[in-house]
């Protein structure tokens, strides 16, 4: 996948690389919610990268571990979700970070003020 270019494929292409026909790409779409490829204005498919290294991920589900295309479905949500549930609720900053945060938006904030002053005071 890292030789492939960044840029959009048709559907001709992208079922060239991954080994299927077009309609399998389109009946994978069907099934499986993961696989958005963009639509230009004609309604034709734009695939990308990672539209297609996702779409590799399900056929070697598939194809070469033997799943059905329930059990691809629920073991794709499996691999992302422990990532999704391992993030805490609320990340707690380190108490150095978060003083140095509270007085960069006060700076921020301070700037806006001025030239908000300065831009009032322009003669236009």
């Amino acid at each position: 996948m890292r030789d492939l270019p960044e840029k959009y494929y048709s559907i001709k292409q992208a079922s060239e690389i991954i080994g299927v026909k077009p309609h399998v790409l389109r009946f994978w779409e069907s099934e499986f919610a993961e696989i958005k490829p963009k639509k230009n204005k004609a309604g034709r498919r734009l695939y990308q990268k990672k539209d297609i290294a996702l779409i590799l991920q399900i056929k070697q589900l598939l194809y070469n571990e033997g799943f059905t295309i329930q059990g691809a479905k629920q073991k794709l949500k499996s691999v992302n979700k422990p990532a999704l549930e391992s993030l805490p609720d609320k990340i707690e900053l380190n108490p150095g970070l978060s003083e140095f945060l509270t007085k960069l938006r006060s700076s921020i904030s301070n700037l806006n003020a001025q030239i908000a002053d300065e831009v009032k005071n322009m003669d236009c």
